[in-house]
């Protein structure tokens, strides 16, 4: 049954249950026997891997939720048709074609590799099976493209997709991530970078491979112990960096040739990504993820001088995992993040973070991609498939701000307890006409929105949300909007 094996009984008929596992059973005899009814066989009409069920006592009717969406049947799972035109496709990467930026490619959680080649919410296939991950596009040729299924096994097509040869022979006896990182030089898209326990460099598109590093793990026998990601400076392509699972960020600055420890200064957790800089070669990030651990802390690191040197840019963004980092090439200091809970930007290098939405729920993102010639940031979510964003009406939101630096924000008592009542929200420069005053919790909900007297300098939250209801203890995020500045804090309240 694995972690979503469970049992679901006919509200109608007791002996009629449903056992759900990677297959699926049924049994009308309360047991004496079972019957398949789905599985790996290509007979089976629905997908494996089968989390959750519904029956419907009125009707009959069988709603069923697998890796492969959402299914129902009208006579027990007999048979099945799928409900095709939900976006719930889980992302574990995305990609752009640069010169046709209409095509978008992505590895998708259980449903392959797929793309669009118009860019259109109706027009994608798969084109190479299993779970996909990581996919590169030849920025100088889009009919080469690279695609991989589960633990790296890495594949090339050179007809634009139709087909796909396997080039991860030389790879396969090593220790390889789940989701094995490849990225492609920035000058020379015929040199790529694969990561295992090690990295592995190919001069020519992917025909052979050689070892260009030792462990970069802190070593281990399970899978745990292998890279998570890759990354090439398109300042200088010399520069190579390489994160882990296991908590190791790795340094080079001649072509991958020797390589440096730099993970002094970060958390011992998954490092989700590493990112250069497109403005200061010396300038590299990286984000770490405390999922594995139980550890909900936001952790978004920066170093200016190659890692010698580590600082948690995290400021303002929620206690979650961050998965994904990508700087704006066309503006200094902007940079993205995708988190548990939607994206964030900041436009001062990670001294503050602003929730960047606009009609995205709070899904975690776990991929991401500027297209820089048409301004467009594309993100693959874990659940609610892929949107854009075009980057210049952010840019142009940002620059109606004023030009000084927002104001302090500060609330007390902070940490309030429940019992205390209220908090004191106050803004030294005044809140303007038309200012807002936003609470929201971690994961991104409106709690309450207050607005308060212009030319005054403070407003008290209540602790209620909307509703009039007390919040629940917890940590929540202070926004507020005045004379064109966005400033966040903090508020800590306890029982």
């Amino acid at each position: 049954g694995w972690y979503f094996g469970q049992i679901r009984i006919d509200p109608v008929n007791e002996n009629r249950v449903f056992a759900l596992g990677m297959e699926m059973y049924r049994t009308n005899n309360g047991g004496a026997s079972w019957q398949q009814i789905a599985g790996y066989d290509n007979f089976y009409e629905i997908h494996v891997d089968h989390h959750a069920m519904y029956i419907d006592q009125n009707t009959g009717r069988v709603f069923e939720g697998n890796d492969g969406g959402l299914y129902i049947s009208d006579n027990y799972g007999d048979d099945w048709q799928k409900l095709n035109t939900l976006a719930i496709t889980q992302f574990y990467d995305i990609t752009v074609d640069e010169q046709l930026p209409q095509r978008i490619y992505g590895g998708t959680q259980d449903n392959n590799t797929i793309r669009t080649m118009t860019g259109a919410v109706n027009d994608w296939q798969a084109i190479l099976g299993g779970d996909g991950f990581y996919c590169l596009v030849d920025y100088t040729f889009s009919d080469i493209i690279y695609a991989e299924w589960q633990w790296g096994n890495l594949s090339r097509s050179t007809d634009g997709g139709w087909n796909f040869d396997y080039i991860a022979d030389q790879m396969q006896n090593d220790r390889i991530n789940w989701s094995a990182p490849v990225v492609m030089h920035p000058e020379n898209p015929g040199i790529l970078y694969f990561g295992t326990h090690r990295v592995w460099k190919t001069m020519n598109g992917g025909n052979s491979w050689i070892t260009v590093s030792g462990d970069l793990t802190q070593g281990g026998e399970d899978y745990f112990h292998t890279i998570t990601t890759l990354a090439v400076s398109s300042i200088d392509p010399d520069i190579v960096m390489a994160g882990s699972a296991d908590g190791k960020v790795h340094i080079s600055t001649d072509g991958a040739l020797s390589w440096t420890d730099i993970s002094d200064g970060l958390p011992d957790r998954w490092i989700t990504r590493v990112a250069t800089d497109p403005f200061d070669e010396n300038t590299i990030y990286a984000t770490v993820s405390g999922f594995r651990w139980d550890e909900p802390e936001a952790h978004v690191f920066k170093s200016t001088d190659m890692g010698e040197n580590w600082v948690s840019i995290s400021g303002n963004l929620p206690d979650l995992p961050v998965n994904v980092l990508s700087a704006d090439p066309e503006n200094e200091g902007f940079l993205f993040v995708g988190t548990d809970a939607g994206v964030f930007y900041t436009e001062n290098g990670g001294e503050s973070w602003t929730n960047v939405m606009f009609d995205l729920p709070n899904v975690p993102v776990t991929a991401m991609k500027i297209h820089n010639p048409t301004r467009q940031l594309i993100i693959g979510t874990f659940g609610i498939s892929a949107y854009s964003l075009n980057l210049d009406q952010l840019v142009a939101i940002s620059e109606k701000k004023a030009k000084e630096s927002p104001a302090k924000l500060t609330c007390y008592p902070n940490p309030v307890k429940v019992s205390a009542g209220s908090v004191t929200i106050v803004t030294a420069s005044g809140f303007d006409v038309g200012s807002e005053v936003v609470i929201s919790n971690m994961a991104g909900r409106k709690m309450a929105v207050l607005y308060p007297e212009t030319g005054s300098t403070k407003i008290i939250w209540n602790l209620t949300q909307g509703t009039g209801k007390r919040v629940a203890p917890g940590v929540y995020l202070v926004h507020i909007s005045t004379g064109g500045n966005i400033s966040s804090a903090k508020v800590i309240v306890t029982n």
